[in-house]
């Protein structure tokens, strides 16, 4: 858990850093040194996944919980 925390701290910082960059919002269209709801709707978006996978590893009722609601999908696909 403390590695994760570490983990996402660190890139999120990544993240600040490269959103607040002046050439690299040029490239991507948005004002320099400004984080707006796109940029934490993304990084919600990148930790997301990783957040549901740690908490299913810890909590396995919650594992069951999301298998049952990708079961018909994964029966789909067969």
């Amino acid at each position: 858990m403390v590695l994760f925390a570490v983990i996402t701290v660190t890139l999120g910082r990544c993240m600040v850093q490269m959103e607040r960059d002046p050439i690299l919002s040029r490239i991507a269209g948005t004002k320099p040194g400004e984080l707006g709801a796109a940029f934490y709707l993304r990084l919600a978006r990148y930790g997301a996944l990783p957040f549901l996978g740690l908490l299913a590893r810890q909590f396995p009722s919650i594992s069951n919980t999301l298998l049952s609601a990708i079961q018909p999908a994964l029966e789909a696909l067969k």
